[in-house]
Order: structure tokens, then C-alpha cells, then sequence
């Protein structure tokens, strides 16, 4: 901290302007700040500046840690009222304020007067236990495709769920090739019969790889190298197919599931990925994996980036994560439902695989 002299000229400006100066020096640029509150700065060419959002948190703030955690406090209270969804994040609010219900929210908020940034903290990127089939949490994902992928299937009784008014958004990754090309895309949907309702809806998951989020992935030049990532399943849990998702450099992925008695078992490996066939390797209904929830998926991947790997485009290159095709990922994608405690132990049973004896065990 240093002292200003009251005879300096200082003018105070907003932290946003600050940061694009940080970033940009005096080039045109634009900087998004999304931290307790929010704010949008830009600056042309010519100096003019323009700038959306920075109202606080009464008038605006969208986007910003208090406004994502005003709203997942809003969903907790609507769920105990029972006019909202059932959300995980009731379970992870309450542990992130140490509360043991929801009413004692009254009291932390209006009579403890909870500060704002503990209820900014709520939307603290750590919160990656949050899965994707949470309604309040993320849009689910509807289906996947990658190169040379044929198609997904899902088990008889099972579907994915479309609300009346939903929107379809597509994210689409493509790569220069240094010509024009016309590209397209179609997806068709076959709907259950009106009156016919599936009993499980099932979701898409991209178990990751990745420990510690996107910027634990760091492939050195000339080099194999390898990362782990971790999911708890919070529920029972079925998974109906895998397909590993990787990029230039992806050589091998495993998939390891790890229960709450400690026994392990291996539910795919593949080795020898090809860039230029995405396969999903669909299990067969009768030998479709179950597990307990609390068990933890971990994924193994492994990269090769050397002149070994003849899809390579440059081995001299350090290779991190990121959407472009030089760039690398690392999940399984895996289509899952959930099922009860009672329809998980009645899963089990018809899935036991039979004993089988030979003349040497009987003796």
C-alpha cells in the first residue's frame, strides 16, 4: 500500500477499464469480468469506450457470482416449497453455509446478514460435483457426434426428455482445411408413440479425464503423457455405452469404476484411438454396467505426442486443452440413467452372472 500526496492528480475509474488496459495497453480490445458482479468494457480504435452491465447487485450484475448464487438459493427454497425441481444443489448450498435445512436460510440471510460474497462463493468453480442432469444447474445435452461416429442407441424403456418449448442449440467444432466447403447438419429424432412413456430418462455424461479441470492438461513436445480424472456417481447408476473423446494426440483411454467397498473393476479400455473414427462401443442390454451410487468413475487418458503417432501435426508443439482440433480433451462420453435403490437391487440380481463349476471345483 503506498501513500498518494494530497497534491496528486488521481482519478479513479472503473476496475474494468483497469483490467482492459492490463490486457490490452492502448490497443482497441474488449474485457468481460464475471466475478462477484459483472461488467462488459470495449474500446475501438478511434478511444471510444462502451460498456454493459457493472449496475450492481440490486439493479443488474447478470452473470456474476451473486446473481448465480441468489439463484441457486432460489432454487433450494423453491424446492422445499415444493414449487421447483429437485436439485442437487440443495444438498451443496446448505453445505457451503453450514445449515442443516432449508428454513435456517431466513435466518443467515436476513438476520445474520450473510455477506454478499459468501453468497457469490456459492458459484465458486469448485462446485464440479454438480452433474449435468441437474435442471437448475445445466441444460442437458441432448447427443454427441465426432468423426466417423454411427450412432447412439438407447435401451428399450429409456429416452431422452424434450419439454414443450425447448430449444435445440448446437455447438459445432470445425477445422480450416485451406479450401471452401459446404457443410450441414441434420438430426432426427424418433419419438415414443403418444401414450407411451419411457420409465427411465437418460442422460449424456462426459466423464472427465481431467483432475484438475481443463488446465491440468499439459502434453509436453515430444512426449507421452498421461492424465486422471474422478467423478462420484450420486446416483444408482447404469451406463449404456462408451466413447472416448479425444484429439490429434489421444492414443488410449480407460475407464475404471470404483465403489464404496473399495473393489474396482475396469469397464472399457481402448487402445490405438483413431482421430478419424469416433467409435461408441454400445453394451449389449444384458451386460450393461450398473454401479451404486457413491461409486467413482476414473478415467484414464493417455496422449502421444511423437512422431510415433502418425496423425501428429507437429510433435515440437505443446499441446493444452481447447476446442480446436491441434488442441487436445480428454472424457468419455456415456449415456446413463439412474435407477432406485429397490429397481438397482433388482438390476443386480437379473444381471448375476450364474456360477459355473467344473469337475476340478467340485472335487
Amino acid at each position: 500500500m503506498r501513500r498518494i500526496d494530497s497534491t496528486t492528480h488521481t482519478l479513479v475509474v472503473n476496475d474494468a477499464l483497469v483490467a482492459l488496459v492490463a490486457g490490452a495497453g492502448d490497443d482497441p480490445g474488449v474485457v468481460i469480468v464475471a466475478g462477484t458482479g459483472s461488467i462488459a468494457y470495449g474500446r475501438d480504435a478511434a478511444g471510444r469506450a462502451a460498456r454493459a452491465g457493472g449496475w450492481g447487485y440490486l439493479l443488474g450484475d447478470e452473470g456474476g457470482g451473486f446473481w448465480i448464487g441468489r439463484a441457486a438459493l432460489s432454487a433450494v427454497v423453491r424446492q422445499f416449497d415444493g414449487r421447483g425441481p429437485v436439485t442437487l444443489l440443495t444438498e451443496l448450498v446448505l453445505a457451503e453455509l453450514r445449515l442443516d435445512s432449508p428454513p435456517e436460510l431466513i435466518q443467515a440471510v436476513y438476520d445474520h446478514g450473510l455477506p454478499r460474497r459468501s453468497i457469490a462463493g456459492i458459484a465458486s468453480p469448485r462446485r464440479q460435483d454438480v452433474d449435468d442432469n441437474d435442471l437448475v444447474n445445466a441444460r442437458p445435452t441432448l447427443m454427441e457426434w465426432a468423426i466417423g461416429k454411427g450412432y447412439d442407441r438407447y435401451p428399450d424403456g429409456t429416452g431422452k426428455l424434450i419439454k414443450p418449448g425447448d430449444k435445440i442449440s448446437w455447438d459445432q467444432h470445425v477445422h480450416a482445411v485451406g479450401e471452401a466447403v459446404t457443410a450441414g447438419s441434420q438430426l432426427g429424432i424418433w419419438l415414443y408413440p403418444k401414450g407411451q412413456e419411457p420409465k427411465h430418462r437418460i442422460y449424456l455424461q462426459g466423464f472427465t479425464g481431467l483432475k484438475n479441470g481443463t488446465v491440468g492438461l499439459d502434453i509436453p513436445p515430444n512426449t507421452v503423457a498421461h492424465t486422471e480424472g474422478f467423478t462420484v456417481l450420486k446416483e444408482n447408476t447404469v451406463i449404456t455405452n462408451f466413447q472416448p473423446h479425444f484429439h490429434l494426440r489421444g492414443k488410449a483411454m480407460q475407464v475404471e469404476a470404483i465403489m464404496p467397498d473399495g473393489q474396482s473393476q475396469i469397464v472399457s479400455y481402448v487402445d490405438k484411438f483413431n482421430f478419424n473414427w469416433m467409435t461408441n462401443y454400445i453394451y449389449a442390454d444384458d451386460v450393461a454396467p450398473a454401479f451404486p451410487k457413491g461409486t467413482i468413475i476414473h478415467v484414464t487418458a493417455f496422449y502421444d505426442n511423437t512422431t510415433a503417432n502418425k496423425n501428429n501435426p507437429d510433435p515440437n508443439q505443446w499441446v493444452g486443452y481447447g476446442d480446436r482440433t491441434v488442441d487436445e480433451m480428454a472424457h468419455a462420453w456415456m449415456n446413463i440413467y439412474y435407477l432406485s435403490d429397490a429397481e438397482y437391487a433388482e438390476y443386480q440380481a437379473a444381471h448375476k452372472k450364474p456360477a459355473t463349476s467344473t469337475q476340478n471345483q467340485q472335487q
